[in-house]
């Protein structure tokens, strides 16, 4: 494994960029070395590195400035980590900014600092639009560290396995966005996190596995929030967070804590201590009436990483706002939050509704003929078929005025 040193900022694909012409290979580490780096092609690399590795000039970072459809680094140790900024004063702040305005990317793990360096800072910042990113797992990084990943700019989407928090609570730095596994803080963005885990088993200090501070215009869907030493999500005043499984207390944190009204879990799952899985100053309606919610408020709600006696206990059993009942939807329509309800209303086909009348978003075409009714009376077999084939006709009465002529 060698050290291969930026020698001037530049495209990652020159070989003008690096020392000695080579690019970084999969067995190397690539290190910024006070340049700026873009990285205009697909790379595998053990690590990427703003300290002085090699001998390296520390700062610099690495950008993704342009993605022509998709953009895959891999990243064998992580991008972070040991291997992330080291800095000691503001201006870079992050190993690498992904600043595109669309395409895909692909990443593999995000580390947090393992050693302290300045507050605020990340292994990644997604400061682009429109992008679609596909990450493996984030750790918070150590005591006064930054986050692995932190989520901002305009209607990005990502899709995460899991983010971890580190294993030991930090008594003085709860509010700090600086050691989360991840930030989530862009506009207009959805965030799909399978797992919220506080814990990852290290004794390095401790972050929020994810600290969302959004607007009312992202979203985050998680689907398991799992609280360990750390709670699982903090989450911010106007922050919407819809946990589609379940959240789970620890003895010491519980799975959810946010000071934000739109609030949604389908399941809990408290401490055997009697640590609730859920602290929040308000709440929506929970996915179904069949399910019923605790939710308690905190007595000091302005500071949600306060977990103390709860004060009020509210319980919704009442089905989304604005949620139709089945018999007002389709017969065999899945629906709802959670796709948990199937409606039962059975619509006709308009062949099968009268020519002209209102039926679903359309109108009947079903017209009614004199044969239509002959054939129905002799199909059927019904007991006027006899007497309508009797019926005396002009032909059949001419017939036997003839037949009986004197």
């Amino acid at each position: 494994m060698a050290n291969i040193l930026a020698a001037q900022t530049g495209n990652w694909s020159s070989t003008a960029t690096w020392t000695g012409g080579v690019l970084p290979g999969v067995n190397d580490i690539a290190v910024a070395n006070g340049k700026t780096i873009t990285i205009d092609q697909d790379i595998s690399v053990t690590a990427l590195c703003q300290n002085t590795t090699g001998g390296a000039v520390q700062g610099g970072w690495f950008v993704v400035s342009s993605i022509p459809t998709t953009r895959t680094l891999s990243v064998s140790a992580g991008i972070g980590g040991a291997y992330c900024l080291t800095a000691t004063t503001a201006g870079t702040t992050s190993l690498l900014i992904v600043s595109a305005t669309s395409g895909n990317l692909i990443l593999g793990d995000v580390l947090g600092a393992t050693t302290a360096f300045i507050t605020y800072s990340q292994a990644v910042l997604i400061s682009g639009s429109n992008l679609n990113i596909t990450v493996n797992n984030c750790y918070a990084g150590a005591s006064n560290s930054g986050s692995g990943f932190t989520l901002s700019g305009t209607s990005n989407t990502a899709t995460v396995a899991a983010a971890y928090g580190t294993g030991v609570s930090k008594s003085n730095n709860f509010s700090n966005v600086n050691n989360s596994g991840i930030y989530y803080s862009g506009t207009s963005c959805i965030l799909y996190l399978t797992l919220a885990s506080g814990d990852v088993g290290t004794s390095a200090g401790g972050g929020y596995p994810l600290n969302a501070q959004t607007p009312l215009s992202s979203i985050t869907y998680c689907t398991n929030a799992t609280a360990g030493n750390m709670m699982g999500i903090n989450a911010g005043s106007a922050a919407v967070i819809d946990i589609t499984g379940t959240a789970t207390a620890s003895a010491t944190q519980a799975g959810l804590v946010s000071i934000s009204p739109n609030n949604r879990v389908k399941s809990f799952t408290d401490a055997t201590n009697g640590r609730k899985a859920v602290y929040a100053a308000t709440w929506i309606a929970p996915y179904s009436a069949q399910v019923t919610h605790r939710v308690y408020c905190e007595t000091i709600p302005s500071i949600p990483y306060v977990i103390s006696t709860p004060t009020a206990q509210v319980t919704l059993t009442n089905y989304i706002t604005n949620t139709p009942p089945p018999s007002d939807v389709r017969a065999g329509k899945t629906y709802g939050a959670n796709n948990d309800l199937v409606g039962t209303l059975a619509v006709p086909a308009t062949s099968k509704v009268s020519v002209g009348t209102a039926v679903d978003n359309t109108i009947g075409t079903a017209v009614l003929l004199p044969t239509d009714v002959w054939g129905y009376a002799i199909a059927t077999g019904v007991a006027a078929k006899d007497r309508l084939l009797a019926t005396a006709t002009i032909d059949s009465t001419g017939a036997q005025i003839a037949a009986n002529a004197i």
